[in-house]
């Protein structure tokens, strides 16, 4: 499996991470990958790792995937007015939780839990408030949709306040 001089693509029982740590000396260092170093492991969506097997068929421990600079992604999108690469995060997160609600049949009454459990927070209550035993279901479902997400993007399950930053609508 190969690894960039930035990111490591590592295979456990046989789902492909993406994995960065936080020794600032490793070849898979998350010093300038992840938000203030941090390190961090996600899954590949099962649906995309054929393709990323097939971009590092063949490639040293120390290729790049892609032989494009931080700096000349950044230049683009400056110069297209894109608020940086953080930005493809939170539109990566609300399409993943759109399309996860749809492929469950709860379009609709999942994006108003989540919106309604994101105005609970806001108010200071949990997120279950006022959630009925017939809500309950849905409310799981709910709470599953937002792990994933979560999952895909490296952050901890239950983290209602990254939810409101990345995948309010």
């Amino acid at each position: 499996v190969a690894k960039t001089t930035r990111a490591h693509i590592v295979e456990e029982g046989g789902t492909l991470y993406w994995k960065a740590v936080a020794d600032r000396h490793a070849d898979n260092t998350a010093v300038g990958v992840t938000k203030a170093g941090r390190p961090r492991e996600t899954p590949v969506k099962p649906e995309y790792e054929h393709l990323v097997r097939e971009m590092i068929q063949g490639k040293a421990p120390t290729d790049k995937l892609c032989d494009v600079s931080y700096n000349t992604l950044k230049s683009a999108y400056t110069r297209h007015h894109v608020g940086g690469s953080h930005a493809f995060r939170h539109t990566y997160a609300r399409d993943m939780v759109t399309s996860e609600f749809e492929r469950r049949g709860i379009g609709v009454e999942g994006r108003q839990m989540l919106q309604r459990m994101l105005e609970n927070r806001e108010k200071g209550f949990r997120k279950d408030h006022l959630v009925t035993p017939e809500e309950k279901a849905l409310y799981k479902q709910v709470n599953e949709v937002v792990d994933l997400v979560h999952g895909y993007l490296g952050h901890g399950k239950g983290r209602i306040d990254l939810c409101e930053v990345y995948m309010s609508f």
